[in-house]
């Protein structure tokens, strides 16, 4: 059995089920589950004391995405030695550089030569998009046909279209909204920079600086467990501390100031998912873990 987790109570209920069954139990482990209210602290506190543990406790080995979130993640660290790394993916062929980059700029009525910073996630605290808009109004103020596109939804949209009116920024920015699987890889295209602005252990990961990298994006994320892993050397990438929106804006001010930096990093990044992020190659580590208990299993019962 192959469960993933944060995926609400399915994973618990298929490990009390395999209490009984005693099944191989290979867990994805993506990323704490932890509230910042009041309310919903004390629910992921109870649930991680609970079902958390016991999900934890039966699981034979746990995969996690880097070894960095591992060690530091307040749950996983516990049950290193049932860790194994194995990486999340993109899809190579489906996220390219040789995409069309005016598609996206047309539909927005961006001009061909503006400078475009580009987010993708879910608007939610913990992904840090309060502190990319001030980031970008210095970038705005520095740079006259500087743009900002966020695509997704979340709760936070009407906190951050109220801090663009603020800021003076909402003729600069642009709030996509949901975009179908299809047209993303045109909004990675049409940008200048990809920024990856998450400040808590609720990112485990990031698969869009992936996604960015294998377009042949340069990207700037916070360097936090996990996501700063994805590209350790920064060869692709340029790693800010969470939260600091001078250091954010300066990253993407350099970027965008230097196009044969931007050529190069564009370039290290689709190199770099080529070599260790293609989707191929994590299923075959995953096809070597599943082979590894099933021949367990066949030694168990004498076959």
């Amino acid at each position: 059995i192959h469960a993933h987790t944060p995926v609400p109570f399915t994973a618990d209920l298929v490990a009390v089920k395999n209490l009984k069954e005693k099944k191989p139990f290979i867990l994805t482990y993506h990323n704490d589950i932890s509230k910042d209210n009041g309310l919903g602290e004390l629910i992921s506190t109870v649930y991680n004391s609970i079902f958390g543990r016991l999900l934890l406790n039966h699981s034979d080995i746990i995969i996690a995405t880097t070894k960095g979130y591992a060690i530091c993640s307040r749950q996983l660290r516990k049950y290193l030695h049932k860790v194994v790394v194995v990486p999340n993916g993109v899809d190579i062929n489906k996220f390219h550089p040789n995409l069309d980059r005016e598609r996206i700029r047309e539909k927005q009525g961006i001009d061909k030569d503006a400078k475009v910073v580009l987010f993708v996630g879910r608007l939610d605290t913990y992904k840090g998009c309060k502190h990319l808009l001030s980031a970008f109004a210095i970038v705005a103020r520095k740079i006259k046909n500087a743009y900002l596109i966020l695509v997704g939804r979340g709760p936070l949209e009407p906190v951050l279209r109220k801090i663009v009116t603020k800021l003076g920024i909402k003729s600069r920015v642009f709030f996509a909204g949901y975009v179908k699987d299809e047209e993303l890889p045109y909004y990675y295209a049409s940008c200048d920079v990809f920024v990856l602005p998450s400040i808590s252990e609720h990112e485990g990961f990031g698969v869009v600086q992936l996604e960015a990298m294998a377009c042949g994006r340069p990207v700037v994320a916070t360097n936090i467990p996990g996501v700063s892993e994805v590209d350790p050397r920064e060869l692709a990438t340029i790693h800010v501390p969470p939260k600091d929106e001078r250091a954010l804006a300066e990253a993407i001010l350099t970027i965008l100031k230097n196009e044969e930096l931007a050529i190069k990093m564009g370039i290290n990044g689709r190199k770099l998912v080529e070599e260790k992020y293609p989707w191929g190659k994590v299923v075959r580590k995953i096809l070597k873990l599943y082979k590894k208990y099933i021949d367990i299993q066949d030694d168990n019962d004498g076959s």
